[in-house]
């Protein structure tokens, strides 16, 4: 299971599923669409949400993880009730060293995405003017 949660939170983080794009949806001979798109990153979420809610110490670990990796996809998943509540237990001063390392972790990853993100920005405008 730990398995699977990381592999499509990675599978979600470079690739965006939910943008529907007709050159990658699969018809079949009667013109019926058999691959459907829009909830895909929801629906990894909520999955994860629901084993980093679980007792097992391994999955919630490896949940919280792939959260961290859908939340690089889409930040605003962040600020749902349910990921804050989630997070906000990792960081607990009770909560295990392991799920506070990771929530950092997470969150690190976020901010040094963001920051590439920013700098590619600033970069291409920079070439567009000298053009």
């Amino acid at each position: 299971i730990s398995r699977a949660l990381m592999s499509a939170s990675f599978i979600c983080r470079y690739y965006d599923f939910d943008k529907i794009d007709s050159s990658i949806l699969v018809k079949n001979p009667n013109k019926h669409i058999i691959l459907k798109m829009g909830k895909i990153n929801q629906t990894i979420l909520e999955i994860c949400l629901n084993y980093a809610k679980k007792n097992y110490f391994e999955l919630k670990v490896r949940a919280l993880e792939a959260l961290g990796q859908i939340f690089i996809r889409k930040p605003q998943f962040m600020i749902s009730e349910e990921c804050r509540e989630i997070i906000s237990i990792s960081l607990n001063v009770n909560a295990v060293p392991h799920l506070k390392a990771q929530s950092l972790r997470n969150l690190v990853e976020l901010l040094n995405e963001e920051q590439e993100q920013l700098k590619s920005a600033n970069k291409n405008p920079k070439k567009e003017n000298e053009n």
